[in-house]
């Protein structure tokens, strides 16, 4: 998926996707990876188990950068809406850490239904 269309599934007024709006428009995001579509029985409850334990050690480790329960909460409504589930991942460079951007989705056309962005220190 390439950034105009990572752009234009952002979801209006949520908080976590004007973050990665505002990284798209700086045009400094490097790496990226992008899983295509996830549509096996259990898919997407899985991720949604994984990024939820996931955002949950980054904001014990304090590197957290969205509100957690809005990101628990966007999981919980991603997996009662979807079958399959997209993962597409963006990472910006900084000075001694890096910002990570983790877009979770579904739909055609896709659509993000959830948003995870921490930093990594290098």
């Amino acid at each position: 998926m390439d950034d105009a269309d990572l752009s234009r599934a952002l979801r209006p007024g949520a908080p976590a996707d004007e973050l990665l709006r505002q990284a798209l428009l700086r045009g400094r995001l490097t790496d990226y990876a992008d899983t295509g579509d996830l549509a096996a029985e259990g898919q997407a409850d899985f991720i949604a188990r994984t990024y939820r334990r996931r955002a949950h050690h980054l904001a014990g480790r304090e590197l957290l950068l969205v509100d957690l329960d809005a990101f628990d909460e966007d999981l919980r409504l991603l997996v009662e809406t979807s079958t399959d589930v997209r993962v597409v991942v963006r990472i910006e460079p900084g000075q001694g850490e890096s910002t990570v951007y983790t877009a979770l989705g579904s739909g055609s056309p896709w659509q993000v239904g959830a948003c995870l962005i921490h930093r990594l220190p290098d």
